[in-house]
């Protein structure tokens, strides 16, 4: 007979084993949650940063990188962005293996992601004061990401989503869904509007399955996984 504990929460606790009022054996155990500090970073070269598996002793922990070219890591979780791309950092402990998804971008490219954070965290949508601080709509949040990086994303003089798609594709500054990098817009059609490409909304891609959009009066600005994969016409790099 094979006896299966499967604990619900970190804690101590006695197990009691008994049959017909006889006690056989007791176990004691004690349950410990185990689990690293964050599972994305996004940093720039030559900066560094500690990563920790919270909950067993740090010596237990053998850490890999799978791109070691792109960000290394010692043995006590220290990483260190060595140029532009993306990594998997993986603790494993024992049996078990934890990740930490790592992009490293140019310094420019992160003040854009940061600004784009930023305005999810403390502000509103609102299309039609979208030039007023603390109000976006989906192209003026990213127009001011990419602004705050001192880069111009408008294009003939309009900062419309069609209208950053647009200079962008005609500067040839755009990649495919697969190479898309931490800091690239996604621009999306949903109906036939007779703008460029018929795009009518963009998001700011920030890493890790994620972007930060303002999705309208009923969501306000978010941020949340990558939506509607295939209304994607175009993704751009600003450069």
């Amino acid at each position: 007979n094979v006896l299966t504990l499967t604990p619900y929460k970190a804690g101590k606790t006695t197990v009691t084993v008994s049959l017909n009022h006889k006690v056989f054996f007791k176990i004691k155990l004690n349950t410990i949650v185990v689990k690293m500090t964050t599972n994305s970073v996004l940093m720039t070269t030559g900066q560094t940063k500690k990563l920790t598996v919270h909950g067993c002793k740090a010596s237990k922990v053998k850490w890999t990188s799978s791109n070691p070219s792109v960000v290394s890591v010692s043995s006590s979780g220290k990483i260190k962005g060595k140029k532009n791309g993306n990594a998997v950092i993986k603790a494993k402990v024992g049996d078990y293996a934890f990740g930490c998804a790592v992009s490293v971008v140019p310094k420019s490219r992160k003040r854009a992601i940061n600004k784009a954070l930023y305005i999810y965290k403390t502000s509103k949508y609102s299309q039609a004061k979208r030039m007023q601080n603390k109000f976006y709509d989906c192209s003026s949040l990213a127009y001011y990401s990419w602004k705050a990086a001192g880069i111009d994303i408008s294009y003939g003089g309009a900062n419309t989503a069609a209208a950053e798609a647009e200079g962008l594709d005609s500067a040839g500054h755009t990649v495919a869904y697969a190479d898309m990098q931490p800091g690239d817009l996604i621009f999306y059609s949903y109906e036939r509007n007779g703008r460029y490409k018929n795009i009518s909304h963009v998001a700011v891609y920030v890493g890790n399955g994620m972007v930060v959009e303002a999705k309208g009066v009923a969501y306000g600005v978010t941020y949340n996984a990558v939506p509607n994969v295939g209304s994607i016409v175009l993704i751009g790099r600003p450069q």
